[in-house]
């Protein structure tokens, strides 16, 4: 499995605007089962669905540590996802992370986060690849 690693530039609708790093890996070798209407669906448009896992960080929203993230991916034919979607493993760092491909190396997407004691919190996202050295 390759990791892919993004960096992250959030903003909220009231113009608050985060950095962030997101990470994910897809496994390809188990598609996840579905029900017999859902498999049918897939088999009509010949999507696959592929279980995902990864962690975001945000540090001025979730702190410095990672948050796990765990999801999946939604691939239609051949080529690139067709739907990206995570949610957080951390009850107390609530997070879930929706995102499509712009390309081979940008996303674009929307995150929502429901902290303690505070509102759902909507924010879009653009990212952008990063290329680690070989």
């Amino acid at each position: 499995m390759d990791e892919n690693i993004y960096s992250l530039l959030l903003k909220s609708a009231t113009g608050l605007t985060l950095l962030g790093t997101l990470r994910y890996s897809i496994d390809f070798t188990t598609a996840l089962d579905a029900s017999a209407d859902r498999q049918q669906q897939a088999a009509t448009i010949g999507g696959v669905v592929y279980p995902a896992r990864g962690s975001i960080t945000i540090p001025f929203l979730t702190g410095l540590q990672p948050v796990p993230l765990s999801g999946f991916a939604i691939y239609v034919q051949m080529g690139q996802p067709l739907l990206n979607w995570f949610y957080s493993e951390d009850a107390a760092r609530g997070l879930t992370v929706q995102f499509n491909p712009i390309g081979f190396e940008r996303i674009a997407g929307g995150l929502l986060s429901q902290l303690p004691n505070s509102n759902v919190v909507e924010y879009a996202f653009l990212g952008r690849r990063i290329a680690l050295p070989a």
